[in-house]
């Protein structure tokens, strides 16, 4: 690390001599000696990161999310559960298809005799 030496001065905008007369006599100050010294020196950048493997997830089905079965950011595997769907809709179609065929099926033997 390079060695800086630092000076900090201050002065008073063009209102100097209205803030001077606020005070009554000579204002107090307090001084400190100068001493010489490494100080560090930090920077901030703006920046984006990104993974060696970048994945974009998209639904095969549509529904209302219940729960998340990971962590933002953690490693998953291939054929991990991601996501868990609100089943009732899924349900109800499945019931509907059962009804559907079992309906179908006493239709069949009705007129197979």
């Amino acid at each position: 690390m390079a060695k800086r030496k630092v000076v900090i001065m201050g002065a008073a905008g063009r209102d100097f001599h209205n803030f001077n007369c606020l005070f009554r006599g000579n204002p107090e100050v307090e001084v400190v000696a100068v001493e010489q010294r490494d100080v560090p020196i930090y920077r901030e950048w703006v920046g984006t990161l990104e993974g060696d493997v970048n994945a974009t997830i998209s639904a095969q089905v549509s529904g209302y999310l219940v729960s998340r079965a990971y962590q933002e950011g953690s490693m998953v595997t291939n054929g991990q559960v991601l996501f868990q769907i609100e089943r009732a809709p899924f349900q109800a179609t499945l019931d509907k298809a059962k009804a559907q065929l079992t309906q179908a099926q006493a239709q069949k033997q009705k007129y197979a005799l």
